[in-house]
């Protein structure tokens, strides 16, 4: 599962989006959502609870996050250690991944997750909340 938060400027206008695929690397299901206006990190966390809430409905069992935020990485691997304003959210992605078998989550490079910043984008230009797409998109 990649995840992304796009933010159109810091806090500005946001959206969050995101893909899983199978262990050959095809498509299983993508989302995107418009989430207001709110900084960076509060968009990537914002796009990773979706992403879990998305495996979770979908009852995979295990699954590797990639995420190209660092800090996100950190924040869900460590706990929160204060408050941040994005403490609710952390601990939802946290909870989230209580609830699915195995789990791997780890950091990888920005160049790497193109199409999910492409849903990214595309979430914060939506005119509704949450789209969860069946079918891979053509961009």
């Amino acid at each position: 599962m990649n995840s992304d938060g796009s933010s159109l400027g810091n806090p500005c206008r946001a959206g969050v989006g995101g893909i899983i695929r199978n262990s050959h690397g095809e498509w299983e299901s993508g989302y995107a959502r418009a989430i207001g206006h709110t900084s960076s990190v509060a968009a990537e966390l914002w796009a990773l609870r979706d992403g879990i809430n998305l495996c979770i409905a979908l009852n995979l069992t295990n699954v590797i996050f990639e995420l190209d935020t660092k800090l996100v990485v950190n924040l869900v691997q460590k706990g929160n250690d204060g408050p941040s304003g994005n403490d609710v959210i952390i601990a939802d992605c946290i909870e989230g991944l209580q609830k699915i078998l195995r789990i791997n989550i780890q950091h990888f490079f920005r160049e790497a997750n193109k199409c999910a910043d492409a849903f990214a984008r595309r979430g914060a230009l939506l005119p509704q909340d949450l789209v969860i797409f069946h079918s891979p998109l053509r961009m």
